[in-house]
Parts: structure tokens; sequence; C-alpha cells
């Protein structure tokens, strides 16, 4: 508690001797900053919209092979028409 206290003081002493050096700095430098931002988020987007396409066609391409692998094994495990007993 006495460190936060103390922590919080020094932080507002620091804010009002500084407070011109640091208002000068948001009015220059922030802009740029926020454009790479900006930047980097699209770019972000862009790499999880790709990586979101390739699950997508992994996943398609794994769910028609195994509807023909069901659909070929059905197939062979059916006897024939007209083969069964009747009892």
């Amino acid at each position: 508690m006495v460190g936060l206290l103390i922590g919080a003081l020094i932080g507002s002493a620091a804010a009002y001797v500084w407070h011109d050096k640091i208002r000068s700095y948001f009015d220059t430098q922030l802009p740029g900053v926020r454009d790479r931002a900006a930047e980097q988020i699209g770019t972000i987007g862009d790499r999880a919209g790709k990586a979101l396409d390739q699950a997508k066609s992994r996943l398609d391409s794994t769910v028609r092979t195994s509807q023909e692998r069901l659909r070929t094994q059905r197939g062979r495990s059916e006897p024939p028409a007209g083969s069964r007993s009747s009892s």
C-alpha cells in the first residue's frame, strides 16, 4: 500500500515537471506511432485471413476424403442384393 502511494506521488511529480515535453511528444510522435500500429493491425489481419483460408481448405479436403472412404467401405461391406439367405 505504501509502495503504491509512493509510486503515485513520484508519477505525479514527474508529470508535473515534464508535462510540456510529454505533451510535445504526444503531439509530434504519436500520430506516426498510430499509423504504424494501424499498418501492423492490417498485416496481422491479412495473415490471420490467410491462415484461416488454409485451415478451411485442409478441413474441406479432410471431410471429402473421409466421405469417400466411408462410401467406399459401405460399398464393400454390403452384400449384393438378393444374396441374403432367408430363414
